[in-house]
């Protein structure tokens, strides 16, 4: 704001008008020319009401009375007086600089903009008035102009450190960090005590993928002002990037403890919550945001997501629509919701979500991998192919997203060998890549989903995520190594698992695959224990209802196993594994026999994988019938030749059907393998010496 000096003025305004001579005139112009807003518009009041003024002493008193209203953020106020004080004087050019600045302040840039030139009409040497003038055409997004005036500011006054401040942050907006980095450092050299061009400089290395020189910058803006605000926020957005998450959420909390009614720092806080699986946390700061700033569409975008992620998809998409209204440009609540309604299987309606996003912005990558998702599920095999390609093209130098992808198409064909190609070409291309090599082995290792009959070769698997690990240690490194390791290694299993979530104790994946470790080694409570860990956080997570089932099951807390199994296929009623597990609780307890076999059959229709094979086996042993339980035998371990149980399985009917030596060896290799793999068979009345119908054990 231009303010003119005041002290010599007044006293001469004083001395030289006879018309001033009432008493208190002399102390109304002081204090309509001070400080004190409120005092300053009594005073000023007072002159021009008592009606002895000249019109330049009335311009004077309006002028300093628009400068008080504006002080107190009246800004119509502050423009109706400056206006005044140009009737009275029209060529006072600082109160058309003041106005302008009210005008700005109301985003009325265009009338601001006037104001100003008229100013430097006035005076084209007016500085402050370039500067300003540049900081509307700036929220007006006429960049070049705005970059224009402050280099006018500048070239006039070049030791004007707000107008290097400012031009910075157009070079920053337009991506030209460098030269904003260069201007921030001149403005710093003029004023070194600035936590504005601190800031701001620090955003400019932010940008530049510089993290560690912009958190130097904002910790010495917060140093010469603890209370500047925008510091804590960009500082926490720079950790997040370098991963100090709870640095970043201190820097959101000390945020909102100096702006509790500004809606930043919530939705900072609210992504830092969500990534940390604190979806209640997430929604309460996204709801406090819109509450604060409800006509942004971005807190309702990232809402829906974690609504979404936590198994409300009716909210979700209610926030992506209410995110569409207050901006139907808005390409992120599209892809939201294309991805809540492919969840939901409703794949014309992802895709059309998906069209509208790329029609939006052709040029983002993530939108076509979404679409390709979607096709990929509907098994529009060309389609996906196509988006995957065409994400490619757009995206060139990071070629791996669209690539996993093109795996997964050629392993939903059949085509294994096509997709192996692919991810041993990746590692060629990017040995230093560690998710390169975690793909490789998650491949050679059958560790993928809807792999055709696999052999996994474990040490080549563990060979690539050992690699990985040494490149990039992460926990789903380290998760997937421990399933690459021979089932017989238990140690070495969990010692993976261990290093996995010291790393990031929250990991889903590591909680998972420990939790089915411990179903596997029947360490039943340690793995419900893991698994209802997941589901405090995404109540939703069907992989954690299926374990929590499945370890209910083993506990033989069989009513609650079938309640959770059934409250998972209501989330999903073509959930493979979840009808697998009831066909073999089913099958445990020798019940419903014929249910048991409708829920395998389903299983195997939607997936047909080995351990739905081994199920569906026990049931026909249940039921009698030798000759198909031994077919499914057969099946299962051509898809995993080392699955214990269904190599003793296997045993065991060969034993009842005279082929004792090659039962016997079936069973010795399942005992090799997995030494309780017996006890579930002898638990259920199914040993050697056992008639093939024998009832279960009480």
């Amino acid at each position: 704001m231009i303010r003119i000096g005041t002290g010599l003025l007044v006293a001469l305004l004083i001395s030289a008008a006879p018309g001033l001579a009432w008493a208190g005139a002399e102390q109304n112009w002081t204090l309509c020319s001070g400080d004190d807003a409120a005092a300053a518009i009594t005073a000023c009041t007072d002159l021009i009401d008592n009606g002895h003024l000249s019109k330049a002493e009335l311009a004077e008193a309006y002028y300093y009375r628009g400068f008080a209203d504006y002080n107190q953020s009246h800004y119509d106020l502050a423009i109706a007086d400056y206006s005044q004080a140009i009737v009275f004087d029209p060529k006072d050019e600082e109160a058309y600089v003041n106005r302008g600045v009210a005008y700005n302040q109301k985003g009325e840039y265009d009338l601001a903009i006037a104001d100003y030139t008229m100013a430097l009409q006035l005076n084209p040497r007016d500085v402050p008035a370039y500067s300003d003038r540049g900081a509307a055409y700036g929220h007006k997004k006429a960049y070049d102009l705005a970059v224009a005036d402050y280099t006018a500011a500048l070239k006039l006054a070049p030791d004007f450190a707000p107008a290097y401040t400012d031009r910075a942050g157009i070079y920053t907006i337009t991506g030209h960090p460098d030269l904003a980095l260069a201007d921030l450092t001149q403005a710093l050299k003029f004023d070194p005590t600035s936590p504005d061009a601190y800031t701001s400089r620090g955003m400019a290395y932010a940008q530049m993928g510089n993290d560690d020189m912009a958190i130097a910058d904002f910790t010495r803006a917060i140093a010469l002002d603890p209370k500047y605000a925008k510091a804590y926020l960009a500082r926490g957005r720079s950790e997040f990037i370098k991963g100090q998450y709870d640095l970043a959420m201190a820097d959101d909390t000390q945020l909102i403890a100096l702006k509790p009614d500004g809606w930043e720092g919530y939705f900072a806080r609210a992504y830092l919550y969500a990534r940390a699986g604190k979806s209640d946390l997430a929604i309460a700061d996204y709801t406090k945001a819109i509450a604060l700033n409800p006509s942004s569409p971005d807190a309702y975008v990232d809402r829906a997501y974690v609504y979404a992620g936590t198994g409300k998809p009716d909210l979700a998409l209610a926030d992506d629509s209410k995110a569409l209204a207050l901006d139907p440009q808005n390409a992120l609540a599209y892809a939201g919701k294309g991805q809540v309604l492919a969840a939901q299987k409703d794949y014309a309606g992802a895709l059309a979500a998906f069209g509208q996003a790329i029609d939006l912005q052709p040029q983002a990558a993530d939108f076509h991998l979404e679409r390709a998702q979607a096709y990929l599920l509907q098994k529009d095999y060309p389609d996906a192919r196509a988006d995957a390609e065409a994400e490619l093209k757009i995206a060139p130098a990071n070629p791996m997203p669209a690539t996993y992808l093109l795996i997964n198409i050629d392993l939903a064909q059949g085509n294994t060998a096509d997709a192996l190609a692919l991810a041993r070409d990746l590692v060629a291309r990017f040995p230093n890549d560690s998710g390169t090599h975690v793909e490789l082995g998650q491949l050679l290792g059958c560790l993928v989903g809807g792999l055709a009959p696999c052999t996994p070769d474990r040490p080549a698997a563990f060979a690539e995520f050992s690699q990985a690990i040494t490149l990039h240690p992460t926990p789903f490194a380290y998760a997937m190594r421990s399933q690459a390791r021979p089932l017989s290694d238990a140690a070495g299993r969990h010692a993976d698992l261990d290093a996995a979530l010291a790393i990031d104790p929250n990991d889903t994946i590591a909680l998972l695959t420990r939790s089915a470790l411990y179903l596997y080694e029947h360490d039943d409570a340690k793995g419900l224990a893991d698994a209802d860990t997941v589901l405090a956080r995404t109540p939703a997570d069907l992989q954690a209802l299926n374990l929590r089932a499945k370890l209910l099951g083993q506990l033989k807390r069989y009513d609650e196993e079938m309640k959770a199994l059934d409250a998972e296929l209501k989330l999903n009623p073509d959930n493979a594994d979840a009808l697998n597990s009831q066909c073999w609780s089913r099958a445990v307890r020798n019940v419903e026999l014929d249910t048991a076999l409708d829920n395998c059959n389903a299983a195997i229709r939607l997936s047909p994988i080995a351990n739905y094979y081994d199920s569906r086996a026990l049931v026909y042993r249940r039921l009698g019938r030798l000759d198909d339980a031994l077919a499914d035998y057969n099946a299962a371990l051509a898809k995993t030749p080392d699955l214990a149980g269904s190599l003793y399985g296997r045993g065991l009917i060969e034993i009842i059907k005279g082929q004792a030596e090659a039962g016997r060896a079936d069973i010795a290799k399942a005992m090799a393998i997995r030494p309780q793999a017996g006890d579930a068979f002898k638990e259920m009345g199914l040993a050697p010496d056992q008639p093939a119908g024998a009832a279960a054990k009480p």
